[in-house]
């Protein structure tokens, strides 16, 4: 996973040298957490529902190696979702 790696190395540079933070998925978190000395905390305020979309140009949609990662990336956005509501309890359903 080049991509993470290089992208968490930076982002664990920034939060662990500065007094900035950082809000983004759980599970993100948790992994970087692991990766550098820092801490994962509740968020304090509720952050709302998002849709994730894919773009790219039209000059792309036949495209066997664009259509390739397109899928990739929904099959994996899909998964995530679906552990998402399996994992919500019952109260949240």
């Amino acid at each position: 996973m080049p991509l993470i790696d290089a992208t968490s190395a930076w982002l664990t540079g920034v939060v662990t040298t500065t007094d900035l933070i950082v809000t983004l998925p759980r599970h993100i978190g948790e992994t970087l957490a692991k990766m550098g000395d820092l801490k994962v905390f509740d968020c304090p305020v509720r952050i709302p529902a998002f849709t994730v979309k894919q773009h790219w140009h039209a000059r792309y949609h036949q495209d066997r190696g664009n259509r390739w990662l397109r899928g990739v990336i929904a099959t994996l956005f899909m998964q995530r979702a679906v552990r998402g509501i399996l994992s919500l309890p019952s109260a949240n359903r």
